[in-house]
């Protein structure tokens, strides 16, 4: 499987403190089965994140593992905040990309109020010819409150990563019900742990069991969302991703590449 949110990298933001931290991280990931990790540290202004050495600092944690023995590879990435994505450089936001050098770019909504402007910054990005994929909408209460705006972003071209620990719980609390209710309406595409520290969050595979005991066919899609989805973002590659269901239709096993920028593609 791959994780395209975490937080392994040392010494950036308020994941892994250390390499000791980040190690550990990666021990949890290889035992959940899996064997990438894309380092997304924040981008914004709380955070000084040096964006020009963050496929080196991957590569050497990938090298640190290797001497360990433990199987996973790490590559740069960047959750870019949605104050700040305009002000980065086409350089920079491939840079941040999942993977470091693709066109897809994990955007984070702030906790807060949406602001006024947050299409505009998706749609910002979609000129530049990249796609936001948009992180744990399911925090935002202005998203899980309008269900629709997030479901018109999805039609324009945006993908939707949600998180582990919203779907591996006893989906009691707003944020799981909503997480659930973007995976049976097929908005969301991607499923990683926003992982900051060991042992702090579920991880995928849990996730991914509690889904595919669900209904029929919910494993194939679980695994869309943890292999097959990550696979080609990271590759840069268009998504394949499924078409999102109205209210109250049945499931479409068709799948469809994903729009380009403003739904060009």
């Amino acid at each position: 499987m791959i994780d395209i949110h975490t937080h392994v990298l040392p010494g950036l933001d308020d994941g892994a403190a250390d390499l000791e931290e980040s190690v550990a991280l990666a021990e949890q990931a290889a035992a959940d089965g899996v064997l990438t990790l894309v380092a997304t540290p924040h981008i914004r202004e709380d955070h000084d994140v040096p964006i020009a050495e963050l496929a080196a600092r991957a590569k050497r944690l990938t090298v640190e593992l290797e001497r360990r023995s433990i199987p996973v590879r790490i590559l740069p990435g960047g959750e870019v905040a949605t104050s700040v994505a305009p002000t980065l450089t086409d350089e920079q936001l491939r840079a941040v990309s999942l993977g470091g050098a693709s066109r897809y770019v994990l955007l984070e909504p702030p906790y807060g109020p949406l602001p006024r402007n947050f299409e505009d910054v998706v749609f910002g990005l979609a000129l530049r010819g990249f796609v936001a994929v948009i992180a744990h909408p399911e925090r935002s209460h202005d998203l899980r409150t309008n269900l629709e705006r997030l479901a018109e972003l999805v039609r324009r071209g945006s993908l939707v990563q949600v998180t582990a620990a919203a779907l591996a719980g006893d989906g009691k609390s707003e944020s799981a019900r909503f997480a659930a209710e973007l995976v049976e309406r097929r908005l969301a595409h991607c499923l990683a742990s926003d992982s900051h520290r060991a042992g702090q969050r579920a991880g995928i595979a849990e996730a991914r069991r509690a889904l595919a005991s669900k209904s029929i066919g919910m494993a194939e899609y679980a695994r869309q969302m943890t292999h097959d989805v990550p696979e080609r973002l990271i590759a840069d590659e268009p998504a394949r991703v499924p078409p999102p269901l109205e209210r109250g239709r049945g499931r479409r096993r068709a799948w469809r590449r994903a729009p380009g920028p403003l739904g060009a593609g």
